[in-house]
């Protein structure tokens, strides 16, 4: 059984936390950057990621990887080139700054690949979450990720209400994350927490029946899953007038 297989686990901090990489060990999803680990692949895949969806990534990573395997090919590409690979994407500052990323690589670092958080930090596009996924993945760094995945997770399992949107619910999921975060396997506790709301703790109809930590979850227990967390307040509107001269 799942708890047999926990109780042989090097993870002795929390059982919830056995389960879910017992559960991510079994379930995850089929990727190609995740069958080999490889930096420079994990590094295009999170950047291809943010606000964009794997269905639309998965097509255009291929082709990027196929035609831009290396730092130094990614440095050396033309502007034409890379909107052409990067085109239905969208945000195309983000390809702006890989190749700004792959250029500040090889010419502060010789083309090595950092392992701190901290490190990946300086590279250009490379965010708190970016940073983190590459170094914990990659590296086994003990930094924790943080995206809007794991903020409902962590939510539903602390059964956070308005809070959850305000600094001092962003600071309870991120020392819950951080506390949690199994040293010897950083890597695969995000993506397994990261997994774990894209395919079952989903933001409409979650998966509450499959989910291997719901013994661990305040707001399942509550009755509370489906109002939880609770919509993110909406900004006032502004109305602005906007000239254009062509």
């Amino acid at each position: 059984t799942m708890a047999e297989q926990c109780n042989k686990l090097p993870w002795p901090e929390n059982k919830w936390v056995a389960q879910l990489l017992v559960w991510y060990k079994k379930e995850q999803r089929d990727f190609p950057w995740r069958r080999e680990l490889n930096v420079y692949n994990t590094w295009v895949c999170e950047v291809m990621s943010q606000q964009t969806s794997l269905t639309a990534v998965l097509p255009k990573y291929l082709e990027f990887i196929l035609q831009l395997p290396t730092l130094e090919s990614l440095s050396q590409c033309s502007e034409p080139k890379l909107r052409q690979l990067w085109a239905g994407l969208g945000y195309y500052a983000r390809a702006r700054n890989l190749q700004k990323g792959a250029n500040f690589l090889l010419q502060q670092y010789n083309g090595l690949f950092p392992s701190k958080y901290e490190e990946w930090l300086r590279v250009p596009g490379c965010g708190p979450y970016t940073a983190a996924a590459i170094s914990s993945i990659c590296f086994s760094y003990p930094v924790a990720c943080v995206d809007g995945n794991v903020v409902r997770v962590v939510s539903r399992l602390l059964g956070l209400g308005n809070e959850v949107w305000e600094a001092s619910g962003q600071n309870k999921i991120r020392k819950f994350v951080n506390e949690f975060l199994p040293k010897n396997a950083p890597g695969d506790f995000n993506q397994a927490m990261m997994e774990m709301g894209a395919v079952v703790c989903k933001k409409k109809q979650p998966l509450c029946h499959i989910c291997p930590i719901q013994f661990s979850c305040i707001a399942y227990a509550k009755g509370i899953v489906a109002t939880c967390p609770p919509n993110k307040p909406r900004r006032d509107f502004v109305n602005e007038k906007i000239y254009g001269f062509v």
